[in-house]
């Protein structure tokens, strides 16, 4: 039987491609959630990281790859162009229990 922290990492990638947002680092898609107003994330230690431009993905080896200036592409579906971004950092840095993780974004 899969644990919890599996079963919402399942559910948390059904929801990331349905939507159809994703983030292109280098020539891979990574889906998620775009979000470009502000929001705050709560820490498992209680702290409160806030931002304003954000993608929320699962945390895999092309997010890990992400250095603070690195530039990324959002689209909002397969035919949009896309807008460049530019990585800051993620939050929670390795993603939480479920692999789930918030990339701050900022305007080049």
């Amino acid at each position: 039987m899969p644990s919890l922290a599996d079963a919402m990492k399942a559910v948390d990638a059904q929801i990331f491609s349905a939507i159809g947002e994703t983030m292109r680092v280098g020539a891979t898609d990574v889906p998620g959630i775009f979000q470009r107003r502000y929001h705050e994330v709560v820490q498992r230690d209680g702290t409160i990281e806030g931002m304003a431009i954000s993608f929320d993905c699962q945390y895999s080896p092309t997010v890990a790859g992400l250095i603070e200036g690195n530039t990324v592409t959002i689209k909002k579906s397969t035919t949009d162009p896309g807008e460049f971004y530019i990585f800051i950092r993620r939050i929670p840095d390795k993603g939480d229990e479920t692999g789930r993780v918030v990339v701050e974004l900022g305007t080049p």
